[in-house]
């Protein structure tokens, strides 16, 4: 649970990662330093332990899933917990990342409006095939 977690809250922090260096692109070196960077991914980890520890305290449970060879969660033990993870889990990132990359996309069109305003419509004509 926990790398499942991970990786959708990795997913998270890289288009957070791009939406920075391309829409903010003059604070990219200044909030991207290896200390912060390295402060991201241990708070991706910390987080991913934090959400998937509840099963262990009680609230739902973790079981062995016969088909698959490992251990995860019981969905359908508890709701709330299904749904608290599903919003936190998937809808948080998932809202995380398609803001960012609106933004990177709204960017990355005015930019090539600017550029067929100031150099006429051939440069580019690769972007829009």
């Amino acid at each position: 649970m926990v790398t499942f977690i991970a990786s959708v809250m990795s997913l998270a922090a890289i288009s957070i990662n791009r939406y920075i260096l391309i829409v903010h692109a003059n604070k990219f070196r200044e909030l991207y330093t290896k200390r912060n960077t390295a402060l991201c991914i241990a708070g991706v980890w910390i987080l991913s332990l934090t959400l998937a520890s509840p099963p262990l305290l009680g609230w739902a449970s973790y079981g062995y899933l016969e088909g698959q060879s490992f251990c995860f969660c019981e969905w359908t033990e508890d709701v709330l917990y299904t749904f608290f993870m599903v919003v936190v889990c998937f809808g948080g990132p998932c809202s995380v990342m398609t803001y960012c990359y609106t933004k990177i996309l709204r960017v990355f069109k005015e930019s090539q409006r600017n550029v067929h305003r100031t150099q006429g419509p051939t440069v580019g004509i690769f972007w829009q095939l």
